[in-house]
């Protein structure tokens, strides 16, 4: 549910909670209130209303929901759209009263649960701070501001208000004035702000044209103008203190004793074994200009201590999903740590709880594409624009038709580089989408197979119609090489690149064979493996009938093979997704072609039993197969299974075992299977294939013929048909069959 909450508050450009709300709204008209769900539809309700009639009815059991539901219904009937909002949550909060009044009861104890305090934002520098607490604790807190607002007012001091402001936060934090604040506050700011405007900027439409009013940001609250910064890092003066309490309100400058700005270049040193360094922006030369933090990296996994501080400081404290305005908990890595991703600037962002589990669900897929230092300056293409904000791009699985390609950008401070004219960016939610077009965001990959577009989440080659993409995806089963790398198709890397889920047996190979290529892929890495296999297919398929390009790739060779993989392919063509495969190197056919064996005619029996019981069983199912069998084993094992291969097909049958193929110490051993028994009694490491030859045609004797073919006949067969299908079987002449036959009658 959380998944779909995600989607539909991403469709709908909101947070997270609204999709949530909105998920829930749809579930409980649908099930449980049918009279809300006619009204809102025949547009006698908003969308708003009904919301409040589900939240009033939220404590009751889906019975009781519709009954109260009918109620309204049946006492309001057209009225419903004509009541307020205050009168309709007034009504039905009356009709839940009297139908479970237990209910209400319970849900006034829940809500003392829900007591917190929070801080959003005000016009001019101004903040709430708001205090959701059970009504008698309110009363009493406000009664006592009041009292001492009365005891000031005698005193001849400011207006009431305030004085109850001053008041409330002197007693809160133990300070003895209320502007003496002892806190660290987190202000962004460029040198040229800091410092004032610089010599020789001039008024342009009642603006100075330059670096020296660019706003600052504070984390967690937001732009604040640079006059009004530098006033806060400025200590106040007498005056300005009287400007505070004095009766006209008028706003003065007010100290902060930690007050910090962010300037320069600073090293921070964290616990043993963590090295960071940071960079502030400034605003006098083009590089850093654009009012981004450079750069911070660690060694250690977590982000912690002066790099959690710098993202904190980036992301301006602000969820960094999409329409999201929670305030960041979780500093954690866009591409996740265990896929490889490192513990920097580059990969770290600030989310909300919520959106930081969402990121792990299955189809969701993140990643940076602007990092800063790497994109370029429009000034000059050959030098790396530092400027540029950190960008996330964010991928979900759903099949709505708007962009599902999402870039979130960091936000930065409003600058602009020389010769550009000025403008003013809003700083918490500094976003974008790229190439929009109909609105939907397309983003275009080149790659060895043409241009493909990504339009609503599925790839299309560019010119083809839409309709094309919103077709069933595409499984690739991928051969990876068996030993040597180089091995590799060319297809190989192209389609781990461009794909957008690679299903890996082991990601740790993955990771290895990637940087074998040279390839960074663009979708989301999961792991699928015999353990997972069967709780994994299902979620592949999903994606798979949503549009998406599943590459699967084992340790070695071809998927399915002796590897993870057949559930897969059988689901898919069970739900009609086309199946195709990168051809490479092959353990088999190489075992096969080296083996010096008849390789016109063969079969593959994969791994055999590891108890003996069950392996001498096997063996003896298929001593006498005539065609080249091929084995895999374990080299621990090898042993043990020549000799068993002896004991079942016989000392004297011809075999190759095949060590290490296509590594440096690769080797072929031929001989009988008593010689080879012989030699692995020393021991054998490495990837091991067996070949062996099939059983040679053994003709029976005529004698013994001839009495298979009298029992077939007095069971009801024609001696002329039996005679014939003998001679097939066994190369003995037909006629010599039949007359023998005759004979002993």
């Amino acid at each position: 549910m959380t998944g779909l909450a995600a989607q539909v508050a991403l469709a709908r450009h909101e947070s997270p909670v609204r999709g949530a709300q909105h998920v829930g709204l749809a579930l409980a008209l649908t099930r449980e209130m049918p009279h809300t769900l006619a009204a809102l539809t025949a547009g006698r309700l908003s969308e708003w209303r009904a919301q409040l009639i589900v939240r009033e009815t939220a404590t009751l059991t889906s019975e009781q929901r519709t009954l109260v539901d009918a109620e309204i219904a049946g006492v309001l009937g057209e009225q419903v759209g004509g009541l307020g909002d205050k009168e309709l949550t007034r009504r039905v909060r009356a009709v839940a009263y009297r139908i479970d009044a237990a209910s209400v009861m319970s849900r006034a104890a829940r809500a003392r649960a829900d007591r917190r305090v929070t801080i959003r934002p005000a016009p001019d520098t101004m903040a709430y701070v708001t205090a959701l607490l059970p009504v008698a604790q309110a009363v009493a807190a406000h009664a006592a501001l009041t009292v001492a607002a009365g005891t000031a007012r005698e005193r001849g001091r400011a207006r009431q208000g305030q004085v109850m402001a001053d008041t409330f936060v002197t007693r809160l934090t133990g300070q003895a004035t209320a502007d003496a604040v002892p806190v660290e506050i987190q202000l962004v700011i460029t040198d040229r702000a800091l410092l004032g405007a610089r010599h020789g900027d001039r008024p342009r439409d009642g603006r100075i044209d330059g670096h020296g009013e660019t706003p600052a940001q504070i984390p967690g609250y937001g732009t604040v103008p640079a006059a009004w910064a530098r006033a806060l890092l400025t200590p106040p003066t007498p005056t300005d203190r009287a400007g505070l309490n004095g009766a006209t309100g008028a706003t003065g400058a007010t100290g902060a004793t930690g007050a910090t700005g962010a300037m320069g270049a600073t090293s921070d040193r964290g616990p043993q074994g963590s090295r960071k360094r940071a960079y502030g922006c400034g605003g006098s030369t083009p590089t850093p200009s654009a009012g981004a933090l450079v750069a911070m990296d660690s060694t250690r996994r977590t982000f912690d201590g002066g790099l959690r501080r710098c993202l904190l400081t980036r992301d301006a404290g602000v969820c960094r999903t999409a329409w999201c305005d929670a305030p960041v908990r979780h500093v954690d890595h866009v591409t996740d740590h265990a896929d490889g991703g490192p513990t920097s600037a580059d990969n770290g962002q600030g989310l909300c709880v919520r959106c930081n589990h969402t990121k792990t669900l299955p189809g969701r897929i993140a990643r940076t594409i602007a990092p800063p230092g790497r994109l370029r300056s429009a000034q000059d293409p050959g030098r790396p624009n530092l400027g540029a904000p950190h960008t996330v791009e964010t991928t979900t699985p759903d099949r709505a038709p708007i962009s599902l390609d999402r870039a979130t950008a960091a936000p930065r401070l409003a600058a602009r580089h020389h010769g550009q004219p000025a403008r003013t960016r809003p700083l918490a939610h500094a976003r974008r989408l790229t190439d929009v077009s109909h609105g939907r965001a397309e983003v275009v990959r080149h790659s060895q197979q043409g241009a493909h577009v990504r339009s609503r989440g599925r790839w299309r080659r560019a010119g083809a119609c839409e309709d094309d993409a919103m077709s069933t995806g595409t499984l690739v089963l991928a051969a990876t090489p068996i030993g040597d790398p180089r091995d590799a198709a060319p297809r190989l890397a192209d389609e781990l690149a461009t794909a957008d889920i690679v299903a890996a047996e082991d990601t740790r190979r993955l990771r290895r064979l990637l940087a074998d290529l040279g390839v960074t892929p663009s979708g989301s890495v999961v792991s699928y493996h015999e353990h997972n296999e069967a709780a994994r297919t299902p979620e592949l398929v999903e994606r798979l009938g949503m549009g998406a390009r599943v590459v699967v790739v084992t340790d070695a060779g071809m998927p399915s093979v002796s590897d993870p993989g057949y559930r897969l392919v059988a689901a898919a063509v069970e739900a009609d997704v086309r199946v195709t495969c990168v051809p490479g190197p092959s353990a088999v056919l190489m075992a096969l072609a080296v083996s010096g064996l008849p390789v016109d005619r063969f079969c593959f029996d994969g791994f055999l039993p590891r108890k003996p019981g069950e392996r001498a069983r096997v063996l003896a199912d298929v001593a006498d197969e005539r065609r080249t069998i091929v084995f895999f084993e374990a080299p621990h094992r090898l042993a043990d299974t020549l000799a068993a291969m002896r004991d079942a097909f016989g000392a004297d049958r011809r075999a190759a075992v095949c060590r290490e193929l296509t590594k440096t110490y690769e080797e072929v051993r031929r001989g009988t299977l008593t010689e080879l028994a012989e030699w692995a009694e020393a021991g054998v490491k490495g990837e091991i294939t067996i070949v062996v030859a099939g059983a040679e045609r053994v003709a029976p004797s005529l004698e013994d013929a001839v009495a298979g073919i009298r029992q077939r006949v007095e069971a009801g067969e024609r001696l002329k048909d039996v005679a014939a299908d003998v001679s097939a079987h066994t190369g003995l002449s037909k006629k010599a069959l039949y007359d023998a036959s005759l004979a002993a009658r």
